[in-house]
C-alpha cells in the first residue's frame, strides 16, 4: 500500500527495562530481536511518556536511560502528552500540510487536491 507523501504514521509501544537495568527501551518479542536490532533506531522520532500521577508528558530527548529522540528544535525537552500538538510540530518542522487543509497530490491527477484526514479526538 502506498501512502501520500504527507502521511504520518504513529506507532505506540510498551517499554521495559533492559536486563542490566541501565536502559528503558521498547518491549519486543524476545532476546533474539534485541540482540540483532535496536527497534528505536528504525524511527526518526521516539517520544517517551512519563507521569507524575496527575498528568502525562512526553519526553523528547534521551537522558541516557530512555531511548527518546527527535530532531533538534522540533519539540521542547518535555511537552504535554497531546498527539495533535506532536503532529502539528512535525508538520511545521518538515513543511507538510496541516491536517484538514488541501494539499497537491503528486500522482497522475496533479491538478486534483486531496484533504489530509483529521485525527480522532
Amino acid at each position: 500500500m502506498r501512502c501520500s507523501d504527507d502521511t504520518i504514521v504513529y506507532f505506540t509501544m510498551h517499554c521495559e527495562r533492559s536486563d542490566d537495568g541501565a536502559k528503558i527501551k521498547a518491549k519486543t518479542a524476545g532476546k533474539m530481536i534485541d540482540n540483532q536490532l535496536t527497534l528505536e533506531s528504525l524511527f526518526t522520532i521516539v517520544l517517551y511518556c512519563v507521569t507524575d500521577g496527575k498528568s502525562h508528558k512526553f519526553v523528547t530527548q534521551s537522558d541516557g536511560v530512555i531511548t527518546a529522540k527527535s530532531p533538534m528544535d522540533m519539540f521542547p525537552l518535555e511537552m504535554d502528552n497531546d498527539l495533535k500538538a506532536v503532529d502539528t510540530a512535525i508538520r511545521e518542522y518538515y513543511g507538510l500540510a496541516k491536517l484538514g487543509t488541501p494539499v497537491k497530490k503528486k500522482a497522475k491527477n496533479a491538478g486534483m487536491a486531496e484533504t489530509v484526514s483529521k485525527l480522532p479526538g
